[in-house]
């Protein structure tokens, strides 16, 4: 069965703009405001009192993870870390190599 298309209606079968008008400038605009204050209240303060838990929560995990972290790798200037310096940075600088200043072979060959 094919459904006939919906039915248009005469625009003179509208509502009068001025009855909408005369509705609006009816409206109690301070109960209106009233209401919506006493709403975004009674959402808003549990709202932010989630954001702000999960924060506080979110805050302490990472802080966890950061110690538990450091401490299975040694602390800051741990094994693991000294380690990585040695292979991964240059701390020759500072240092005098024990195969004279141009690296290996005998002093002064280089």
């Amino acid at each position: 069965s094919a459904e006939s298309p919906p039915r248009l209606e005469p625009l003179s079968a509208l509502p009068d703009p001025s009855l909408l008008v005369a509705a609006a400038s009816e409206v109690d605009t301070g109960s209106l405001t009233t209401y919506l204050l006493e709403q975004l209240i009674a959402s808003g303060v549990p709202a932010l009192f989630w954001v702000i838990v999960i924060g506080f929560a979110g805050k302490t995990i990472a802080s966890a993870a950061r110690e538990d972290r450091e401490e299975r790798l040694g602390g800051a200037g741990g094994a693991v870390q000294e380690l990585y310096d040695d292979l991964y940075t240059d701390g020759n600088v500072n240092k005098r190599s024990p195969f004279g200043p141009g690296g290996f072979g005998p002093p002064g060959a280089n």
